[in-house]
Parts: C-alpha cells; sequence; structure tokens
C-alpha cells in the first residue's frame, strides 16, 4: 500500500523513528500499533483497518521539524529550598515544585513512573498524593501509549496540564496536537539518550538471582544521590531484606557508555539548547562547582533553561521556594553530555 511505502521511507528504514507514539495516537482507526523489538517501541501497522488517510505520515516529528524564532534559553542553577523536596528528586527537586503548582491549581501532570514489573510507562496525575511516582530518574524509554490523546482531551476542557517527557517525546506530543495551547506548559530533559527496556528486564532478573529473590524489588533508585549526587548509584531492596547498592553498576555502565540506546539517540535531532517545542528544560546542573560553587553541596542541583513566555511565567512563580541564580548558558550547557555530546556506540 501506498501509506506503507510512504511510511518507509519517512522512517528511513526506522532508524531515525524515537518512539514517541505520535503516530499510533494520530491514527483514527487504531490500525498503528507500538510494538516492542529488541527493547524499543516501534509502530507496526495494520491493513486490514487502514483507510489511507495519511494522518500518521504527516505528523512524525522528525520529519515534521517545529520551526521557531525561538532565542537562547535563560539558564539557571536551581535547588528546591525544602529538603526533603530535594531529597525525593534526582537533581535539584524542580520538577517536584513545577508539578505542585500545577496540581494545587487543579491541572493535570504528565510524567513516567514504573509499572508492576519495574519497566517505566507513562501516565497522568491530579493529586499530590501521586507525585512520588513520577519522580526520580528513570533510564527506560517509557512506554507513552495513549497519552497524548489524554492531554488533548483536558486540554480542550480547560484544565492546565504539565506534560513532562523526553524531548523526542515532547516534540511528538506537539506534532500531535497541531497547535498550541496557552493551558499546556511543556517540560523536557537533556537526555542522555534512552536504553533497552529488554535489556533492563533481563538484568532485573539476574539482580533478582543474586539476592536470591523469587520477587521483584520493592525499591528501586537509578540515581541514588544519598551517599553523592555525582555517583550513579544503583539501589535495589528486595523483599526478603537483600539490598544492592553500586556505584559501578553494570547497568549503568552500558547505559553511561552508549552501549544500548536505541539506534535514534546516535543520531538524535534534539542535542541542542535551542528548544522551540518545549517550555522548560530540566537537567542535573553537572559542573555546577566551576560557576555556582556556593550552590554545591552534592545533594543535587537542577539545571533550568527557560525558553518561553509560558515557562517563564512558570519559573517565576516558584521564587518563594528555590534557591537558584542565573549562569552562563554555553558554560553550563558544556558540562552535560546530554547536549555536549553525541552518543558513539564504539567509544
Amino acid at each position: 500500500r501506498k501509506v506503507f511505502i510512504k511510511m518507509l521511507r519517512f522512517e528511513y528504514d526506522g532508524s531515525y523513528c524515537t518512539g514517541c507514539g505520535a503516530c499510533h495516537n494520530i491514527c483514527p482507526t487504531n490500525a498503528i500499533h507500538m510494538v516492542e523489538k529488541e527493547g524499543f517501541l516501534y509502530p507496526e501497522f495494520d491493513f486490514e483497518y487502514c483507510i489511507e488517510c495519511d494522518k500518521c505520515t504527516g505528523i512524525c516529528p522528525v520529519h515534521k521539524r517545529i520551526d521557531s524564532a525561538t532565542p537562547y534559553p535563560d539558564a539557571y542553577a536551581a535547588l528546591a529550598g525544602n529538603e526533603k523536596v530535594r531529597m525525593s528528586c534526582a537533581s535539584g527537586g524542580l520538577f517536584s515544585l513545577l508539578a505542585s503548582n500545577v496540581l494545587e491549581k487543579k491541572g493535570v501532570v504528565f510524567g513516567a513512573k514504573y509499572s508492576d514489573d519495574w519497566n517505566v510507562v507513562h501516565t497522568y496525575i491530579e493529586h499530590n498524593k501521586d507525585l512520588e511516582l513520577l519522580q526520580r530518574s528513570k533510564y527506560i524509554q517509557s512506554n507513552m501509549s495513549d497519552m497524548f490523546v489524554h492531554a488533548e482531551r483536558f486540554l480542550r476542557t480547560g484544565r492546565l496540564v504539565l506534560f513532562s517527557g523526553s524531548p523526542c517525546q515532547i516534540a511528538g506530543l506537539k506534532a500531535f496536537l497541531g497547535q498550541d495551547y496557552e493551558n499546556l506548559l511543556c517540560v523536557d530533559l537533556i537526555c542522555h539518550g534512552v536504553p533497552s527496556a529488554e535489556l533492563w528486564s533481563k538484568y532485573l532478573q539476574y539482580r533478582m538471582k543474586c539476592a536470591g529473590s523469587t520477587e521483584y524489588p520493592h525499591t528501586i533508585i537509578m540515581h541514588d544521590k544519598r551517599k553523592s549526587w555525582k555517583r550513579h548509584e544503583l539501589y535495589m531492596k528486595f523483599p526478603n531484606g537483600t539490598e544492592y547498592s553500586s556505584p559501578t553498576d553494570p547497568y549503568m555502565t552500558v547505559f553511561v557508555g552508549d552501549i544500548c540506546l536505541r539506534e535514534s539517540c546516535y543520531k538524535c535531532i534534539y542535542r541542542t539548547y535551542i528548544r522551540p517545542w518545549t517550555d522548560i528544560t530540566l537537567a542535573d546542573c553537572w559542573g555546577i562547582e566551576h560557576f555556582a560553587s556556593e550552590l554545591h553541596d552534592d545533594k543535587g542541583v537542577s539545571l533550568v533553561l527557560v525558553h518561553t513566555d509560558k515557562g517563564r511565567r512558570m519559573f517565576d512563580q516558584l521564587q518563594n521556594d528555590i534557591v537558584y541564580k542565573k549562569v552562563d548558558l554555553r558554560q553550563a550547557v558544556s558540562h552535560n553530555i546530554g547536549i555536549s555530546h553525541q552518543p558513539n556506540p564504539s567509544r
């Protein structure tokens, strides 16, 4: 079929597909399903239901670039003034503060959570008591499922929506929506790349075997900063009482070493600090000792890039809850390999 041929050309054999799920969400006949291949999600087409509307071929954010005269963002090193909030997050706690602000206004917050088997799925919350589900770093690509459809439904009813995700996921959302909503706040992150969910599942089984546990861990922290924020320490605790903790964990080693990433991550088009698809970008503020050492206590600091007027208004609303310093953009991002470094599987 011509749609299939066009999609093959469009995806360049899938090597540029980020798995954002925009094509799945836009399909009016549910003819596109996201299926897992080597731990990564790709669209699969059921031509029995395809009506050749061409919506899927016109929505892919890899090719339907979001063009905008977006200026250079303002950059800040920032941390939550509340120590409990900061220690419940992987870096400085800014995502939690932004999310709480939206929830207090009866809004909806979308983000990534662990499923029952410790894979990662996107979901939404409407109450502050559920915020812990979305906190902390999760170094696995989340399954977006139908979250773009749910977000659009909330936006059309006038609800304030904060949608967080990787840059390619936010670009997918914007391509799906096809218009800007004043009640939508997008927050992406500086992304190292996404590892294979299949690899993670197999590694988790290995850790269970080592722990002598037939049950999944009841606690997993992929970036445990209790000893040091700068150590990418993986922590697990199992129902039988066994604990595992290592700053040189094999899974984290292959992740940081670019060995297990999605193919599109090795030629990512979103590895930039000019980001017209989002309002705010969050990241660990690596290198802070060089340009804002007074904020560095090894408990986590966020790098905040404010791209739009909406992002500026939201950031300004946090002024009484954060400690922050405006920093030089180029100096700040030069220490963050999610922008300064292109992954290379052979290094």
